[in-house]
């Protein structure tokens, strides 16, 4: 389904809202109440999650999302049916303060601990490790492959 499709089957919405472009995340996060990633296939942590819980929004995600996040476990909802979707939404709508005192009390110190630039610093320093490790590794096949010839 394209992007428009989307946006005219949520038109007359009165919580669906579609923000395009986001220059600064900080902006995004300050505009939702809860992020939701019903995602069913994939593999490694979400940076939607992680950013999520650095910015104190409560996570809906399936059992693969949760993947990557076991010390978030009591803190992120989990919904893999399209059951529980509908009454975990059903139950945030009708108990949203509750919701959110609970979420509050369960994300801890740990996220808020997390500042967005050690985070995205963290980031960085991996996917540089990851690269140039994939670089060294093209590299030393390359010489290998040569010796070969």
């Amino acid at each position: 389904m394209a992007r428009t499709d989307i946006s005219n089957l949520y038109r007359d919405s009165k919580c669906v809202y579609f923000y395009s472009p986001i220059h600064k995340i900080e902006d995004f996060y300050r505009l939702i109440d809860i992020t939701i990633n019903p995602v069913l296939f994939g593999s490694g942590m979400a940076t939607k999650i992680m950013e999520s819980l650095m910015f104190e929004k409560p996570v809906i995600t399936t059992s693969v999302g949760l993947a990557g996040f076991s010390a978030f476990k009591d803190t992120i909802k989990v919904a893999d049916s399209v059951g529980d979707w509908v009454a975990l939404l059903n139950s945030i709508r009708s108990e949203k303060d509750e919701f959110f005192m609970e979420f509050r009390a369960s994300i801890g110190s740990v996220a808020r601990g997390w500042r967005s630039d050690l985070v995205y610093s963290q980031l960085d320093d991996v996917l540089s490790r990851r690269t140039a490790s994939n670089r060294s590794e093209e590299h030393t096949s390359e010489l290998q492959s040569r010796q070969y010839l």
